[in-house]
């Protein structure tokens, strides 16, 4: 049976403040990449807009303000960051799929 659900972590560890917050914007850069390049290309190829893109970029702009904020704050030599990125993955229905269910 294949499953439809999977949870693992992406990161799972202690930092110093400095390395956390190198590792944090470094991601939270590259998905800003990634969602800017989708962008592009919906506007580009298809010239359409995506409203959910443009939020999520919002979103993504203010979680490395909020990152910094955080790290700013905190005294490096008396504090270690403890980072957990969990990854839920879970398997639904395409939008796009042809199959229809009968009941």
């Amino acid at each position: 049976m294949i499953k439809s659900k999977h949870d693992s972590y992406l990161i799972n560890n202690t930092f110093e403040p400095d390395e956390a917050k190198e590792l944090l914007t470094q991601l939270i850069n590259e998905k800003l990449v990634f969602v800017k390049e989708r962008i592009f290309t919906l506007e580009e190829k298809f010239g359409i807009t995506s409203p959910g893109l443009n939020k999520r970029l919002a979103e993504l702009n203010n979680a490395i303000n909020e990152v910094n904020a955080f790290l700013d704050g905190i005294d490096e030599e008396e504090m270690d960051i403890i980072v957990r990125c969990p990854i839920h993955m879970e398997a639904v229905p395409s939008k796009m799929s042809k199959k229809t269910t009968s009941t």
